[in-house]
Parts: structure tokens; sequence; C-alpha cells
């Protein structure tokens, strides 16, 4: 009897152990947050930009867009002119984490949200909300604004 119990309590202990062994990994989620995000929104220090302000910036030649690779690294280019490369993560499918360096070695960090196909990257009282966009949109905006050059070349070191 004593025999039984221990090899019953055994094969729940073995059970136990596979079940945990088929929990989903991080590469699971890339697929939800991977591509060319696009500025769609943003609040700083609080305040709503309005949608007509960020359609006078990209006016003007300037936008903001956010590129996660299935690798694992990233860039973030702000308005152009600043350029900033990292790495993120999925930690569920609809949240995750990035770190990001610019050349001056400024760095910054946020969480990634995903929701209603919309990417928010936020960070203290600060966020940047995404809709995706394709790389030919995005190389197609950088090319005219002139900032795509910028881009290409970091992309080569």
């Amino acid at each position: 009897m004593r025999k039984r119990m221990l090899g019953f309590f055994a094969l729940v202990v073995l059970c136990l152990a596979m079940v945990g062994c088929g929990s989903v990994t991080q590469e699971d989620y890339r697929p939800n947050f991977t591509g060319v995000w696009e500025l769609d929104s943003m609040v700083s220090d609080g305040e709503q930009t309005s949608g007509d302000e960020i359609e006078l910036v990209k006016a003007f030649g300037m936008n903001v867009f956010l590129i996660l690779d299935e690798d694992g690294s990233c860039k973030l280019n702000l308005f152009g002119r600043e350029l900033y490369t990292g790495t993120w993560e999925a930690t569920s499918a609809s949240e995750g984490s990035l770190k990001l360096t610019d050349e001056d070695d400024t760095s910054m960090s946020g969480d990634l949200t995903m929701a209603d196909d919309k990417l928010t990257m936020s960070s203290e009282s600060n966020s940047i909300t995404f809709v995706k966009t394709t790389q030919e949109d995005m190389e197609a905006f950088l090319a005219d604004s002139g900032s795509l050059s910028d881009l290409l070349d970091s992309e080569e070191e």
C-alpha cells in the first residue's frame, strides 16, 4: 500500500511538472507586436496632443516611427531628428517592454500595451500611441522628408 501511495504521488508530481513545461514562451507573443508603427497620438506630462497638431507636424515632414523586429531589436525615430535603438520583449499577448538608447547614450525605457489594434509606449506621465503601418509607407514618408538616409545609415552601423 505504501509503495502505491508513493507511486501515485510521484505520478502527480510528474504530471504537474509536465503541465508547467507547456507554458507559452515570449516568442509566441512577438508577432502581435512585430512591425512598423506610426504615431497616432501623444500624451506629454498629462497633456493630450490633438490630431490636428500631429497632422501639422507630419505636414512639415516630421513623424514618429517605432520598428519592432522579430529578433527583439527596435528603433524609435522621433520626428526624423532623433534615433533611438534598443531591445524589446513581449511579456504577454498585449503587454511588453522596451529599452532604448540614442547616439549620445541617453536612454529611456517604457512599457508596451496593445489594445484595439493600437500600440502604446508609456513611461511615467508620457505616452505615445501608434498604429501599424508598412515598411514601404514609412520609407516613402522618410524619403520625402529627407530622414530616410539617417535611418538607413544607422542600420548599417
